[in-house]
């Protein structure tokens, strides 16, 4: 399990740093388009679904002899996501503090100005900046990253595996 959760983990975490460099590169447009910010959002969210799909396939074909429960779809799906979120992470921090370190700081001008824009009050806007300001360390981000990543690769997991699923047959 853990050979291929590593292969798929590296795969879908190449995936995380592709959808994120594209985000970073649609940057305030996909911050204020929500047609952009959800296309990016879905198709990572679909791209890694079938990346952790394919890996709970493989491992079910190749390694365990055409057999699968859901818990080991669920324990794959959870190791992929794990590996991948750890990439991702470190891809973020990279960015933020060798790569581009003034990124955060433009985004959240750009986001100043969507507030200001959007026609909020000066009070509203300073309390949604010190908010967005508490949640602004790339580390804290790359923490929130791992977290999320591997919320969602248990769901993923529990949906492939249950896709996926082939019990052994029963012995009498």
């Amino acid at each position: 399990m853990q050979k291929v959760g590593t292969k798929y983990g590296l795969i879908c975490g190449l995936v995380y740093i592709i959808f994120g460099m594209g985000s970073i590169l649609a940057g305030a447009e996909a911050q204020q388009s929500p047609l952009i910010g959800t296309g990016i959002g879905l198709g990572l969210l679909i791209s890694t679904f079938f990346v952790i799909f394919y890996g709970i396939k493989e491992f079910r074909d190749n390694v365990n002899g055409g057999k699968l429960t859901v818990g080991e779809g669920v324990k794959l799906g959870a190791l992929i996501a794990l590996i991948g979120s750890l990439l991702a992470a470190v891809f973020t921090l990279l960015y933020h503090y060798v790569i581009d370190p003034g990124y955060m700081d433009r985004m959240m001008d750009t986001m100043r100005e969507s507030f200001e824009e959007n026609g909020m009050s000066d009070e509203q806007i300073d309390q949604a900046m010190k908010w967005s300001n508490m949640f602004r360390s790339p580390i804290l981000g790359a923490g929130f990253t791992i977290v999320w990543y591997c919320l969602w690769g248990l769901v993923k997991g529990l949906i492939s595996g249950a896709i996926l699923k082939r019990e052994p047959a029963p012995t009498v």
